[in-house]
């Protein structure tokens, strides 16, 4: 898998639930590429504050 194709899987796999052939093959990739390990960090941590910032918009 490339990094490209790994940042893709991460994107969908904070909105869906990837097959398990996905998830092990975008894990696997993970494991050894630290770089697309912390964008899948970042991006997960953007969409929290995101969400959270819509929730606090919704109660105002």
């Amino acid at each position: 898998m490339k990094c490209r194709d790994a940042a893709a899987l991460s994107s969908r796999a904070l909105d869906t639930r990837l097959g398990p052939v996905e998830r092990a093959r975008l894990l696997l990739h993970l494991g050894h590429c630290r770089r697309c390990a912390r964008y899948r960090e970042q991006i997960g941590l953007l969409r929290l504050l995101a969400a959270r910032r819509g929730e606090g918009r919704a109660r105002e």
